[in-house]
């Protein structure tokens, strides 16, 4: 994928992650890595909870992680995880996995454009 496409089609609001760094390369590199990092164990999370049919888990995994890709910058993924937090909240589970497909789909989205932006440092 070129980078032109990319920035037509950003899943990152990056003023957001600028303003939480002072537009620091270093520190937006370092954000994106914990995000990333935290984010994928909370997809863990929340695909054991839809996995074993436990609400609460779903209701409280999908809720912190919503909030911490809000405040990323990653919107449409945090509007999508919202939806699986009320759905563990009414202990509705039924199309959960179909959510949780969803949020996979934009997630790997943010991957990928953060991985663009910030790729691995070779030796």
């Amino acid at each position: 994928m070129r980078y032109s496409r990319l920035k037509m089609n950003i899943p990152i609001q990056m003023e957001i992650l600028r303003d939480a760094t002072g537009d620091d390369q270093k520190g937006m590199r370092y954000l994106s890595y914990i995000y990333l990092e935290n984010s994928t164990k909370s997809f863990g999370k929340i695909a054991d909870a839809i996995q074993t049919g436990d609400p609460k888990a779903l209701q409280l995994a999908a809720h912190g992680c919503a909030g911490s890709s809000a405040s990323f910058g990653a919107e449409t993924l945090s509007d999508l995880l919202h939806e699986l937090e009320k759905m563990g909240r009414e202990a509705s589970l039924t199309s959960a996995p179909l959510k949780l497909a969803e949020c996979w789909k934009e997630f790997s989205r943010v991957v990928v454009y953060l991985k663009h932006l910030f790729p691995p440092k070779t030796s």
